[in-house]
């Protein structure tokens, strides 16, 4: 019995790992080097089922690992650069251009917090790039990214008028909070539907492993 029990946890140990490592690649996280065959072949196999699967997993294992309290944490990406703090990659000065000319455009009277996320949507392409991320020139001239590069053009743009904001990280996604002076709202830069679905299960934005500020990133403490 103690013997079944070792194995029986070492396996779940490795299942663990194995998908989280894929979900990574095929999600949001950037990585080095290309894909290996093995890669490859997963990504032909990956479809929407299975990352609800491995969501529902992965999602339960974290709770189990980790508590609901905060501690500082050091943050590092690869980028064509090298390895830098996320930070480095939050630049609210460059798009001040933008912020000005939305609050000339802001006919409506929307909400500006509101009108900032419609530009991201309306403007930016959502495309799949595991491996990359981009400095908020890049994906302003390419106006394309995936959840990473859109997630930090719009913590910059929220940033640079004026709003409280941060970038959350779980699960191998990442989204973005705002807070217009009254209320916390949440933003979602992936538009397909099928995934949005996805990201709806209870608690998936609840909680996240990474809180990523402009300043510090906090990541949740092991229990």
């Amino acid at each position: 019995m103690v013997n079944f029990k070792l194995t029986k946890n070492y396996r779940w140990l490795f299942l663990f790992l194995l998908s989280l490592w894929i979900l990574f690649l095929t999600g949001c996280a950037a990585l080095r080097g290309k894909k290996t065959l093995e890669e490859e072949l997963y990504f032909k196999e990956w479809d929407i089922h299975n990352y609800l699967l491995f969501l529902q997993q992965n999602m339960k294992m974290i709770d189990e690992i980790y508590s609901t309290n905060y501690e500082p944490y050091y943050f590092v990406v690869d980028t064509a650069e090298g390895s830098v703090p996320i930070q480095s990659l939050i630049d609210s000065k460059i798009v001040i251009p933008i912020i000005a000319d939305l609050r000339v455009k802001n006919s409506q009277e929307k909400k500006l917090i509101r009108l900032i996320y419609e530009y991201v949507l309306e403007e930016y392409d959502y495309v799949m790039d595991a491996y990359h991320w981009p400095r908020i020139g890049e994906t302003l001239e390419n106006k394309e990214g995936d959840c990473k590069g859109l997630s930090l053009l719009l913590m910059s743009l929220l940033l640079a008028a004026g709003f409280d904001s941060y970038v959350a990280i779980s699960n191998g996604h990442m989204w973005v909070n705002g807070n217009d002076g009254n209320q916390w709202y949440l933003f979602e830069v992936d538009k397909d539907p099928e995934r949005k679905k996805i990201y709806q299960i209870p608690g998936f934005y609840e909680t996240p492993l990474f809180k990523v500020f402009k300043e510090q990133t906090y990541k949740r403490k092991r229990k």
